[in-house]
């Protein structure tokens, strides 16, 4: 099966790890392919929608990570943004923060990449999500603006965590639009040159600009003050 890569049209006959023509790795699409002279269809994706992160995490015994995330002033109307390159814990991070604050508030963390997979499972159960917060956050699996409204819609959430605006691809004006004035913890990856998916005007956006690399999590902008960075992995046992 080829692979195309949506964001130059670049073709492959095996799917690399980034595309070698514009350095992307985050648009890199199967394509059909013909077997005895008649086209193959690709598998339409079956989206479920809403999923409670109880019947995704139920057993929540493991050491939680804590709630180091005071300083970026969690909770009330504000927008933050987690930036770094592939494998450095951003959705790690995501996923702590919206577990903690599942703690006070009704949180929606939209999975647009991995959607409703043992992963994600997995990540919930090491990031403490408590039967109390477990209650109050609801997964989607939303993968473009208008799945996302059809989710909001069903949702009272307070805050809501996208992972990732580089599989939204929209903008952060069309996203602030659909959130109605609900607050955002957004994932952006970097490609290789360093420039973030899904456009620089997400940094503007926002009130806190969070690089996260080899689990740590470091402010590069927070209009309320702290600059202090955060080890992801080491607050795993912080109860």
């Amino acid at each position: 099966m080829k692979t195309l890569c949506e964001h130059c049209l670049a073709e492959y006959d095996e799917r690399p790890g980034v595309c070698g023509s514009c350095g992307e790795m985050h648009y890199l699409r199967a394509m059909p392919t013909r077997v005895g002279g008649r086209a193959v269809a690709l598998s339409p994706r079956r989206r479920t929608g809403l999923v409670s992160a109880r019947d995704l995490a139920p057993d929540t015994s493991l050491a939680p990570y804590g709630e180091p995330w005071s300083a970026w002033r969690l909770g009330g109307q504000h927008a933050l943004l987690l930036v770094g390159p592939p494998g450095g814990g951003k959705s790690t991070a995501a996923t702590a923060l919206a577990c903690s604050a599942a703690r006070q508030w009704d949180v929606l963390f939209v999975a647009s990449e991995e959607g409703h997979s043992v992963a994600l499972r997995e990540r919930l159960s090491r990031c403490g999500v408590t039967d109390l917060a477990a209650r109050r956050l609801v997964v989607s699996d939303a993968r473009d603006l208008d799945e996302l409204s059809d989710d909001l819609e069903k949702s009272a959430a307070r805050l809501v965590v996208l992972d990732s605006v580089s599989e939204l691809r929209a903008t952060p004006l069309a996203v602030v639009e659909r959130l109605r004035g609900r607050s955002l913890i957004a994932v952006q990856h970097l490609n290789s040159r360093g420039g973030g998916l899904g456009g620089h005007e997400w940094a503007h956006a926002v009130d806190c600009v969070v690089h996260v690399e080899d689990g740590v999590a470091a402010p590069r902008k927070n209009r309320f003050g702290s600059m202090s960075p955060i080890r992801i992995w080491e607050v795993s046992n912080v109860g």
